[in-house]
């Protein structure tokens, strides 16, 4: 009687996501050498926890049907034919070839499953060594459940298309969860030649193996954890028609037992080191040789005082991870240091504290003083009887050993206090202050405060007088027809005022900082040009739908303190005469 199909036959008929990278440089391998006699047996990492309980080294003449179950349905979906499973040379072929008498491709397959499923386990180690030719069939080799599926483990899956239709790429997969979820790993090599290909299968991790060497890892709570078996096959094109033969050649096949036992928590990390450094410590120690019988996670590293944690995870990579930085530490502050590890079954003791190491660090500094700048279309005065004046200040920080956190602004009226103006974000460059009442000397300062808690020294910029220079005061100039206008709501009292196209006032300005002229706006106010120093800066208009006194309608500024000289020029239109000058502001020395 032919045996019954194998549950994994069932492939056939589920969703594949295949990740399939390109590789421009094999793909241009695209023809597939010759079939060469046996290259020389490379062993897979058998730790101590696997144990070798089966191997076939495929001698003789026929499949040893005592240990292996052979597929036989051509007419299937999948095409099984018993003719496809060779035994020759010292070696298994299975095939994919056209079968004229079913009229299609038919494939071959067989699994490590003998009546009574004697060869099914929960862990171990498979091992094969094989190669495929190219073509646009599938070669597989697998674990497959007793019962149920998921879970599935493709530790070697060719498709048919691409890179790996030319064998030149061979893709693991773990099936789990009801609704087919997967994880997929790919390696690159040329599999037309002989590989030993293999996975580790323990407690919540699998390890994919190429050549002796740890290929990629899982280790994930949803490893399967129940009896599967393994399965080799060549199987149809995917989506499509198969259209080529392909030889799939095992040079032999290794089975071994997970003798580890079932997975517990880790034992503690030892040789626990720290050394201090720039608002952090570097933590280096052993990993545990117990490791609870399956894969560590990571490990978790506590600091004292504090208590404060941070996790170095391991999840799916081999580095063994045993040195972690732990940042946002206070300068000065003297830490111990403890690590456990974790795996999917629990975390071990923590290891012994390390001794104190004292924390060390820089403070931010502050790159350019704070300057100050009267703002444009502000306001001279915040109430009609006050004289203060709308500045932005300005100033820039750079970052110690850790960033900049926080900013501070300060401002001093003579020899008062200095007045903290709000604290400001990190990344800030300026505010805006209104500066008190002529007459003052004023310095603003600055301050920065990193992540690290350390603070920059308070630096202060210039000392600022500032000074209202009056339409009539002593030193301003005026050519053509003006008049002295009063005005309740005016800087002083009063105002210049023209209508006069060319008429001009000019103000001195001694060790000045910047300058401002305020003037009056409203529907008749003429567009005005502004000279400084004889140097013309531009044509500025104060029209608007309402009058408003006292507004900075030009201001202007130095990088550092002298003498000069602005200079006003009504433009004059007939429909817009008026000029109503009312003061210059400046900032001086």
């Amino acid at each position: 009687m032919k045996p019954s199909i194998h549950p994994w036959l069932r492939l056939a008929g589920l969703p594949r996501r295949l990740t399939v990278a390109a590789c421009a440089g094999l793909l241009a391998t695209a023809a597939a050498p010759a079939l060469t006699a046996h290259a020389a047996v490379t062993t897979s990492p058998v730790t101590q926890a696997f144990s070798q309980v089966f191997s076939d080294d495929f001698t003789g003449t026929a499949i040893d049907k005592t240990q292996w179950t052979v597929y036989d349905n051509p007419t299937g979906s999948l095409g099984h034919s018993a003719k496809n499973v060779v035994v020759h040379d010292g070696m298994l072929t299975l095939k994919t070839a056209y079968d004229a008498t079913v009229g299609k491709f038919t494939t071959g397959g067989l699994c490590l499953c003998p009546s009574k499923g004697s060869r099914a386990q929960t862990y171990g180690e498979w091992d094969i060594r094989a190669r495929v030719s190219a073509g646009d069939s599938r070669a597989l080799a697998m674990l497959w459940p007793m019962q149920g599926w998921p879970p599935e483990i493709d530790f070697m899956e060719m498709g048919g298309q691409g890179a790996q239709g030319l064998r030149q790429q061979n893709t693991q997969s773990l099936h789990y969860d009801v609704d087919n979820k997967m994880i997929h790993s790919n390696e690159l090599a040329d599999f037309t030649q002989w590989h030993t290909i293999g996975v580790q299968w323990g407690p919540g991790f699998l390890r994919y193996l190429l050549d002796g060497q740890v290929a990629s890892t899982i280790v994930q709570p949803y490893v399967p954890s129940q009896l599967m078996r393994l399965g080799l096959a060549t199987a149809p094109l995917i989506g499509g028609v198969t259209t080529q033969p392909v030889n799939y050649d095992i040079d032999w096949v290794k089975d071994y037992n997970f003798t580890g036992g079932a997975g517990t928590a880790p034992a503690a990390p030892t040789a626990v080191a720290a050394t201090p450094g720039d608002s952090s410590a570097t933590v280096s120690w052993t990993a545990p040789t117990d490791t609870g019988n399956s894969l560590l996670t990571g490990y978790t590293v506590t600091a004292q005082p504090g208590g404060r944690t941070m996790t170095v995870a391991r999840s799916g990579n081999d580095d063994p991870k045993t040195t972690a930085t732990f940042t946002g530490l206070t300068p000065g502050v003297s830490y111990s240091f403890s690590v456990s590890a974790n795996n999917l079954f629990g975390t071990s003791l923590g290891s012994g504290a390390t001794p104190n190491v004292t924390v060390t660090g820089t403070p931010p500094t502050i790159s350019a003083a704070p300057q100050a700048s009267f703002v444009k279309h502000s306001t001279l005065g915040s109430t009609a009887a006050s004289s203060d004046a709308a500045v932005t200040v300005a100033w820039t920080s750079a970052a110690g050993s850790a960033p900049v956190c926080q900013q501070q602004v300060t401002r001093r009226v003579a020899t008062e206090l200095a007045t903290p103006l709000k604290a400001v974000a990190a990344t800030a460059t300026r505010l805006v202050d209104r500066i008190p009442a002529a007459g003052s000397p004023v310095t603003y300062a600055a301050q920065a405060t990193g992540c690290n808690g350390l603070s920059s020294a308070a630096v202060p910029g210039p000392t600022y007088n500032y000074v209202a220079t009056q339409q009539d005061a002593a030193g301003v100039g005026y050519s053509g027809t003006w008049s002295t206008v009063k005005c309740d709501a005016c800087s002083g009292g009063s105002m210049a005022a023209t209508r006069t196209a060319g008429a001009s006032v000019s103000f001195p300005v001694t060790n000045g900082y910047g300058a401002a002229l305020v003037v009056r706006t409203g529907p008749q106010q003429s567009p005005f040009k502004i000279y400084v120093d004889g140097a013309y800066v531009g044509q500025f208009s104060e029209g608007s739908s309402t009058n408003q006194s006292r507004v900075l309608a030009f201001t202007t500024g130095w990088a550092t303190p002298g003498s000069h000289t602005i200079k006003v020029v009504n433009v004059g239109p007939s429909t817009r005469p008026n000029l109503d000058v009312d003061a210059l502001l400046s900032l001086t020395k």
